[in-house]
């Protein structure tokens, strides 16, 4: 029919599709003295859309959390006009910035206190100071050498190191090195959201997420529930809650042992058990990211380790005949001990809180 399969997907889905069934290629960057950049990713170049900024693509994907970083290769500088690595780095007069200097040697007559080179200072073999006349034998007595070693023959001064400037090839543009874009060459690799992202298609969340359970509230709901608890415990000591918060760590392995819509009924049946499971003076909620909170609040009269037991216990029914099922991570804040002063509604939902 003359179609062809590049055609059929956009440049994200060919290049997750590619790392997915390859686990053991990387997004590697080669050095290449005729790019602007000096490296380029030259699978990203194959797989890139017509027309389309391969280092523009990259940053979005990275920031997008679909690619990890996997090892630092270099480190390069570049224009902060034209962004180029292409850079001269130049000595110039601190004086007057032009690059006519020279290295040379000083002395320091201490009769008169004139500063010359040394060849002004020589007359017939014997060195003498060509404004006093009075000969200079001993260094650290009739004279000595400054630190001002350089010479401008621009302007005429003398300074001890010049100014270095990176002047662009490209455009012109001159920078302090202090001032230069810093870039961060890196090799990636798919991400875990990055394979979601592949094996769900054009969707960036689980499909679960679209079908709440109905004893489970909004995430933003949630927020406002938790940010009361913590207003309610900053004015009063002897509040107390628990935050319970549980993630499915096996997530891109039931996709691939399961298969989609297979992993995506398990993922909703267990949510749905979770929501049935909770007392009603409790409160839960989930993201895309298949991450579960439980709010317990103080009137609860189960303890959270019996709450961790039920929900693994709700595991163990998702296992299948060959003991696929869901693995969980789960990490549980008892306050006011577990609470920081620093503590608030962010810090508390984030999964590296301590």
């Amino acid at each position: 029919l003359g179609i062809d399969i590049f055609d059929l997907c956009g440049q994200n889905d060919r290049l997750f599709g590619y790392l997915l069934t390859r686990p053991d290629k990387r997004i590697e960057p080669i050095s290449d003295w005729r790019h602007e950049s000096a490296y380029r990713y030259p699978l990203l170049e194959c797989l890139a859309d017509d027309g389309q900024c391969t280092e523009a693509w990259l940053k979005q994907i990275k920031a997008l959390k679909l690619i990890n970083e996997v090892e630092l290769v270099d480190r390069t500088r570049h224009c902060t006009q034209c962004e180029s690595s292409h850079l001269n780095y130049l000595d110039i007069c601190p004086n007057c910035h032009e690059i006519d200097i020279n290295r040379q040697k000083f002395i320091h007559c201490f009769s008169c206190g004139n500063i010359g080179q040394d060849e002004d200072y020589m007359r017939a073999g014997v060195m003498q100071c060509n404004v006093c006349k009075q000969t200079l034998k001993h260094i650290g007595t009739d004279y000595d050498r400054p630190l001002e070693s350089y010479a401008c023959r621009a302007c005429k001064s003398r300074f001890e190191e010049p100014l270095v400037v990176a002047k662009c090839l490209v455009c012109g543009q001159a920078d302090t090195p202090d001032k230069l874009m810093i870039r961060q060459i890196e090799r990636y690799e798919l991400s875990e959201k990055g394979r979601m992202r592949a094996l769900y298609g054009r969707s960036e969340e689980c499909s679960v997420y679209s079908d709440k359970p109905e004893h489970m509230l909004e995430f933003d709901v949630f927020q406002q529930f938790l940010s009361w608890h913590i207003a309610t415990l900053r004015r009063s000591p002897s509040h107390t809650f628990t935050l319970i918060t549980t993630r499915i760590a096996n997530r891109a392995v039931l996709l691939q042992s399961l298969g989609a819509p297979a992993a995506d009924r398990l993922m909703k049946h267990f949510f749905r058990l979770v929501g049935e499971m909770i007392q009603d003076t409790d409160i839960a909620s989930y993201d895309a990211n298949c991450t579960i909170w439980l709010l317990l609040s103080p009137t609860d009269t189960q303890s959270p380790t019996h709450t961790l037991e039920q929900i693994k216990a709700l595991c163990e029914k998702t296992l299948n005949d060959d003991h696929v099922g869901i693995e969980l991570q789960t990490k549980v804040v008892n306050a006011p001990e577990d609470l920081n002063s620093w503590d608030d509604v962010d810090s508390l939902l984030g999964w590296d809180h301590e």
